[in-house]
């Protein structure tokens, strides 16, 4: 049980790659298309080459494959509710009430793997466009402002967030709030209790910045170039590509 500190930041690698280098509106586009691509494939070998060569690309613009690691938990959860709730005929495996059917296993495979790869797909995103281009390139796609000004205000000011909680967890840390001598049980009532007086604190100072940034004159502001012929065509190869997978998923090889 702990509070590590969220570093917006840190994802965005600096590097001199084709990916690196594309224009950020061609790169949401391409993100958000793959990932509704990944999301509604039924055929499980799809994803995992999907997924690996996505796992590829990351070891190739250094990224390690520990960034898996805490939403993989998440992952491995829904996994496991799956595997032995889903249902259907073959039995594979079964102890007391627990029971795994090759239907169930195959669905939980297939949903292990469909979220791996939307993951490794956003990582890649996230390692190679920078937070204000995100913003900028969304804007550019016409989301509605208020969520993109509630977006640009959540990055700047998680980190500053996550700080405070680090800062509040390690405080209650040194009082012995969780100590190993304490009950599970109390640990997790310590801890609850931050996060409520964090939760406090985060709604004050939300509230003083939001009224100080109105006070200024707050907007966000676009200036993007027009997109020049190569980005409209990789735009174009991009969707084509999306569509492709789907119809090999569900033509191919149904």
């Amino acid at each position: 049980m702990g509070i590590h500190r969220i570093n917006i930041d840190k994802l965005y690698l600096e590097r001199d790659s084709f990916i690196h280098r594309a224009d950020a509106r061609v790169k949401t586009i391409s993100t958000i298309l793959l990932i509704f691509s990944v999301v509604s494939l039924h055929n499980l070998y799809l994803c995992l080459a999907i997924f690996f060569v996505a796992i590829a690309i990351l070891k190739k613009l250094g990224i390690k494959a520990k960034t898996f690691l805490y939403p993989s938990t998440v992952v491995a959860t829904i996994f496991a509710i799956i595997l032995f709730t889903y249902g259907g005929k073959n039995l594979v495996w079964q102890y007391s009430f627990l029971k795994i059917t090759e239907k169930s296993l195959s669905f939980a495979f297939l949903i292990l793997f469909r979220v791996w790869a939307c993951l490794a797909i956003f990582y890649i995103y996230m390692s190679t466009t920078k937070t204000n281009e995100i913003v900028a390139a969304l804007s550019w796609l016409k989301v509605p402002e208020t969520i993109v000004d509630l977006m640009l205000l959540m990055l700047r000011y998680v980190g500053t967030l996550s700080k405070e909680a680090e800062r509040m967890y390690f405080s209650a840390k040194s009082r012995h709030a969780f100590s190993s001598d304490l009950p599970y049980f109390k640990k997790l009532k310590n801890f609850g209790m931050i996060a409520g007086a964090l939760f406090l604190r985060s709604i004050d100072r939300a509230d003083r910045v939001y009224l100080g940034m109105l006070s200024k004159g707050f907007k966000f502001k676009v200036s993007l170039k027009k997109l020049t012929k190569r980005e409209i065509i990789q735009i174009v190869v991009l969707i084509f590509i999306s569509l492709s997978i789907v119809f090999v998923d569900r033509v191919v090889l149904c």
